[in-house]
């Protein structure tokens, strides 16, 4: 009986050992990413629903998604402040306005002090309440809060699309009729590649966040174009008036003496 080297025997054994302790290895990586990937149960208090924004983040809502907050509602005393401001803010304006339905208020704390803001996604309006009346908050940015918050809609108001697309076909005119002078924020190749997302994100109803997303996210950026700019408006022509200085009184003593010498005195 030939005797075989200890390399030809180690080889003939290898592969079951191997796969053996592959497969144990394995098991128990996965085991292990399995156990990593378990995220932590969070207990929430009543009324409240948790929500993972597409950029990491997370957000609280509650009385059915009409309170929207970023802050710890885990923690006792931040939801008791929350909720104290949702009662002493929020209840009054919708029991005077209730033709707003879909009216929202959004209240988180930076450094101790409460931002808060009251929105309506039909009318894509921020509203603030001051002496017991509703006014519209000219100087704040729906689209901002909607990029803060669009995870809990299942549904878009048909003005925040027809708002977009507009805003898309009016910069992609404006660049064939002045070429690179227009001061819209995209080119024509990220204008058709905003729309193609659109497109894309339109058909499912699993999202309509992230349709809410995109679109904010682009009127965002268009926004604030429109205020560094002022495209769409009359202020938005590239070449500008000559704004001629008032003469001083060397110059008009100078007009007069030129004027005596060129045309004579009478």
């Amino acid at each position: 009986m030939p005797v075989l080297p200890i390399s030809a025997l180690l080889r003939a054994e290898t592969p079951s050992v191997v796969a053996e302790s592959n497969s144990q290895d394995s098991a128990s990586e996965g085991s292990l990413i399995a156990e990593s990937s378990r995220e932590p149960e969070v207990v929430l208090p009543d009324g409240w629903e948790i929500f993972v924004h597409l950029n990491g983040g997370i957000y609280y809502t509650y009385d059915h998604n009409r309170l929207l907050t970023t802050d710890n509602i885990c923690d006792p005393p931040t939801l008791a402040k929350v909720v104290q401001k949702y009662d002493a803010c929020f209840r009054p304006v919708v029991s005077r306005h209730p033709p707003i339905d879909d009216l929202e208020m959004s209240c988180f704390h930076v450094d101790d002090v409460p931002c808060i803001e009251l929105a309506s996604w039909s009318r894509c309006r921020i509203y603030t309440w001051t002496d017991n009346k509703l006014s519209v908050d000219r100087s704040a940015s729906f689209w901002k809060h909607a990029l803060q918050f669009p995870m809990h809609r299942r549904s878009l108001p048909i003005f925040m699309e027809t708002e977009f697309l507009s805003a898309l076909a009016f910069g992609s005119n404006e660049r064939v009729l002045e070429v690179k002078a227009t001061t819209f924020p995209y080119e024509d190749a990220q204008i058709e590649r905003l729309i193609r997302v659109y497109r894309d994100l339109r058909g499912p109803a699993d999202s309509v966040p992230s349709l809410g997303f995109h679109i904010a996210r682009t009127m965002v950026d268009i926004e604030a174009a429109r205020k560094l700019y002022g495209y769409g408006t009359i202020n938005a022509r590239i070449y500008r008036n000559i704004a001629i200085p008032t003469p001083t009184r060397a110059v008009l003593a100078c007009d007069v003496f030129l004027g005596i010498i060129l045309c004579g005195t009478p």
